[in-house]
C-alpha cells in the first residue's frame, strides 16, 4: 500500500486501486492495437485518440482521488464520533457517581434506578440535578445506551451498542485504561464503581 499524508493525518492508499488502474488502461490499450491495427506510438501521435486517452486516465484518477477522499472524510468523522462517545459517557458516568454520592441524611447511598433520575433527584423536596441533559449515545442510529445494573437494579453505568472498532487505542485517562484493550466500542464500558470499605 502506498501511505498519504494528509492534514497530518496517515491515510493509505492500497495498491489494488493502482493495480486497477494499470490494468484498465492496458485492456484499452490492448483493445485499440487489435482494432486500429498499428502501434500505441502512432496512436498517441493521433490527436483525438490522445484526446480520448487522457479523458480516460483523468476519469480513473479522479475516481481513485475521490474514493481516498471518501476513506479519508469517513474516518475523521469516525474521529470525531469517538471524541463524543468518551464525553458522553463520561458526564453520564460521573453523574452516576455524583447521585450516588450525595444520598440524603439518614437514607443508604443507591445507584439511580433510571437516567432521568440524574435529571430530577427526588430523593429530595427541591429535585436535584446531576447532569444538564441525558446525552445519546453518538455511536448508533436510535442514541440508546446499554444499561449496566447492580444486584438491586441499579444503573451504574453505561456503554455504546456498536460493534465497530475503535480507532483510539491508547492515550486514555487513567479511569479508562483498560479501554486499550476494547476490540468493539461495546467494550468502552462508563461505569462508576463504589469504594470497597
Amino acid at each position: 500500500m502506498i501511505i498519504t499524508i494528509m492534514n497530518g493525518d496517515y491515510h493509505q492508499l492500497h495498491l489494488r486501486d493502482l493495480y486497477i488502474f494499470r490494468k484498465m488502461c492496458n485492456n484499452f490499450c490492448n483493445e485499440f492495437n487489435e482494432k486500429q491495427s498499428y502501434s500505441i506510438l502512432s496512436f498517441m501521435n493521433n490527436s483525438q485518440g490522445f484526446t480520448y486517452l487522457g479523458a480516460l486516465i483523468l476519469v480513473v484518477i479522479l475516481s481513485i482521488s475521490l474514493t481516498a477522499a471518501s476513506r479519508y472524510r469517513s474516518t475523521v468523522v469516525q474521529r470525531e464520533r469517538e471524541k463524543e462517545l468518551i464525553f458522553r459517557g463520561d458526564k453520564i458516568r460521573r453523574a452516576i457517581e455524583s447521585y450516588y454520592k450525595s444520598a440524603p441524611a439518614g437514607r443508604m447511598t443507591a445507584y439511580p434506578r433510571s437516567l432521568q433520575s440524574l435529571i430530577k433527584d427526588e430523593r429530595y423536596l427541591a429535585a436535584r440535578k446531576h447532569i444538564r441533559k441525558i446525552y445519546s449515545d453518538p455511536m448508533t442510529e436510535d442514541g440508546k445506551w446499554v444499561l449496566v445494573r447492580d444486584s438491586k437494579g441499579g444503573i451504574k453505568g453505561v456503554f455504546s451498542r456498536s460493534k465497530n472498532k475503535p480507532i483510539k487505542v491508547g492515550n486514555f485517562s487513567s479511569e479508562y485504561f483498560d479501554f486499550e484493550k476494547a476490540k468493539t466500542y461495546a467494550d468502552w464500558k462508563f461505569v462508576f464503581i463504589k469504594e470497597k470499605k
